[in-house]
């Protein structure tokens, strides 16, 4: 038998490692996929798991989404997008969902999408760039025929500002 290399970045497990070296939280885990399955309304339900570093958010988040993609109802019903760990460079919403674009890009290894993600870097006005891109991803959605979970971890502290609840709709979803 061979001696497993022990890997602390749960990002660098595969998603068997993922799922076999899961052994602690399975509470946390049933809550959050308690909430991902009664997400069926009109608008999604948010969740955040908040916690000091190395406590496993990383672990539970991806555990999450291999949830997902394993059971074939949840599969057919979300796309889950994991961002990376750390998102340094989104400061604006605009930006937020040019990385969102990124990183299905990539998950999807598609060179349409990197096409997609490139024109977009070219946007230079943020209201427009937040609108197109929040666009295609609502058209890739529909194209699937499924709704997107969005895994973020880490934004800056800075990132996209204060934002009030009334803020919240105009500067993520639309212009007023």
């Amino acid at each position: 038998m061979a001696p497993r290399t022990m890997k602390t970045n749960p990002a660098f497990l595969t998603e068997q490692e993922l799922v076999d070296s899961f052994v602690v939280r399975h509470a946390d885990l049933q809550l959050v996929m308690q909430a991902v399955r009664e997400n069926t309304g009109p608008s999604n339900q948010h969740v955040l798991i908040t916690g000091p570093r190395g406590i496993g958010k990383t672990t539970l988040v991806l555990r999450v989404v291999a949830e997902i993609r394993r059971d074939p109802e949840l599969n057919r019903h979300w796309y889950p997008i994991v961002f990376a760990e750390e998102s340094y460079q989104v400061s604006t919403p605009g930006e937020f969902w040019l990385e969102a674009i990124f990183h299905l890009a990539r998950q999807m290894d598609s060179q349409e999408w990197r096409a997609v993600h490139t024109d977009l870097l070219n946007e230079g006005d943020e209201d427009r760039l937040r609108e197109r891109a929040l666009a295609q991803l609502m058209d890739f959605a529909d194209a699937q025929r499924k709704r997107i979970l969005l895994v973020v971890e880490n934004l800056p502290r800075n990132a996209m500002g204060k934002i009030t609840k009334p803020e919240i709709k105009k500067r993520f979803l639309h212009r007023s």
